[in-house]
């Protein structure tokens, strides 16, 4: 049932997936480095005591971890303290450090996740030989980094998965990659002590064509460069509000009639404001300002969203890698808007994969959704109206997100069920809602 128009502004903790991020390849920087104004999720604290199993020194203050990088020990064991999120970078940088890596359930049921993992690394330099199983665990010993002359990269964890390697081992590498999906970790790593350079003897030229030919085919357009160690890193790198959460607040925000809301200091990265971008496209009200750069920041704006009626639009797997984990979110917008909606993406990202791209087509459909599949997407027929039910996220929080924006513009009571064991993101949207529809000026959190 629908809480009544949403009202007011709302700020909102640390990026979730860039707290993570900034840990993983913070570690590697080889200086202390303090990190503000970090995600609260309970898989955060938990990383965190991973890593200091890793013998790294790894201290919180209230919003605030300062982690002193001392690079990986003689034998790793990546365990399921790592998410979903670094485990790219983190097999990557100590796969080629570590004298052996143990990746428990690599065989088993993270093998999925890990499979492509090293599939990138055999580029540079991983071996068959170097691989072995142990029941479900998948152990790495005695790799020799090796990379081609140019490694090409067509997603953010094949590009993360090299960078890594190549900064645990301050090699300079020189990788093709789409910078639509990848600018923040860009910049991160220019933080982080990376250079980011034009190949030598490139032609600029040459890449705008490129570029430009990609965007004519509808293809997402690569970048060319080359990373290198300078060690010129921030001590001090802030993070912006969480781009999920604020997605879901304002996904609720164009559902639910009436509804006006601002969303302050959000995260706006090229490779992860995709899903506001969608729904500019869709023909909602979107209106961004984006805030004055600080040094040691990523770029990030204040978001005022109202009530819309949208349309459906084509989603393409490059810019569906620009909110990969909002896509259960878009689903919702799309399973109300005017039109059809076709979203291709990658089945295997952390976000939306095939369980849960399935979980949300179930959901939806029993909410009266009108959704339809192939091989590599989803299909939404958008209807004016959906009706309350009782749906399963199949313990995914970001199902979980979009089921609930289905069911606050759905007519009658929807109760979801499963919503996973660590719903961290889901409790404060059910908070935050609360406090809108309430009416109150200002929402913190």
């Amino acid at each position: 049932m629908s809480p009544g128009a949403l009202k007011g502004r709302v700020s909102f903790p640390g990026d979730y997936q860039l707290t993570l991020e900034a840990l993983a390849f913070g570690i590697l920087s080889g200086a202390e480095v303090n990190l503000l104004d970090v995600s609260p999720a309970p898989e955060v604290e938990e990383f965190a005591g991973f890593l200091r199993g890793c013998g790294v020194s790894v201290e919180r203050l209230g919003v605030t971890i300062t982690i002193s990088g001392q690079g990986w020990k003689d034998r790793v064991v990546v365990d399921s303290a790592v998410p979903d999120t670094v485990l790219p970078c983190v097999v990557g940088s100590s796969v080629f450090s570590s004298r052996e890596v143990r990746i428990t359930g690599g065989a088993g049921e993270r093998a999925g996740r890990v499979s492509p993992v090293l599939d990138m690394l055999r580029q540079v330099g991983l071996r068959d030989e170097n691989v072995a199983v142990s029941d479900t665990d998948l152990v790495i010993r005695d790799a020799e980094f090796s990379p081609k002359a140019c490694i090409e990269t067509d997603t953010v964890t094949d590009f993360e998965t090299v960078a890594a390697a190549a900064m645990a081992k301050r090699r300079a590498v020189l990788i093709s990659f789409p910078y639509q999906a990848a600018a923040h970790t860009v910049r991160l790593l220019s933080m982080l002590g990376c250079s980011v350079s034009s190949p030598e003897g490139g032609d600029d030229t040459d890449e705008e064509l490129m570029r430009r030919l990609a965007r004519a085919g509808k293809d997402e357009p690569h970048e060319r460069r080359e990373f290198s160690w300078n060690g010129d890193h921030a001590s001090v790198i802030k993070i912006p509000g969480d781009t999920t959460l604020a997605a879901s607040i304002g996904g609720a925000a164009v559902l639910v009639q009436g509804s006006h809301v601002t969303l302050e200091k959000v995260l706006w990265e090229r490779s992860r404001r995709g899903f506001f971008e969608a729904l500019r496209r869709m023909k909602c009200q979107v209106d961004a300002t984006l805030l004055p750069p600080e040094r040691f920041s990523f770029d990030s704006a204040d978001i005022t969203m109202k009530w819309s009626k949208c349309d459906g639009i084509s989603v393409t797997p490059g810019q569906a890698r620009t909110m990969e984990a909002e896509l259960p979110i878009l689903c919702a917008v799309a399973s109300c808007a005017t039109g059809t909606t076709v979203i291709r993406a990658d089945q295997n990202v952390p976000g939306f994969g095939k369980d849960r791209c399935r979980a949300m087509a179930r959901g939806l459909e029993i909410l009266g959704g009108h959704v339809g599949s192939y091989a590599d997407g989803i299909v939404f027929h958008g209807i004016q109206e959906l009706r309350g039910g009782e749906v399963d996220a199949g313990d995914s929080e970001h199902v979980a997100l979009g089921l609930a924006l289905a069911g606050l513009a759905a007519w009658g009571t929807t109760t979801l069920d499963n919503v996973g064991e660590q719903s961290y993101l889901f409790e404060l949207f059910r908070r935050l809602i609360g406090e809108l529809s309430a009416g109150k000026q200002r929402a913190l959190l």
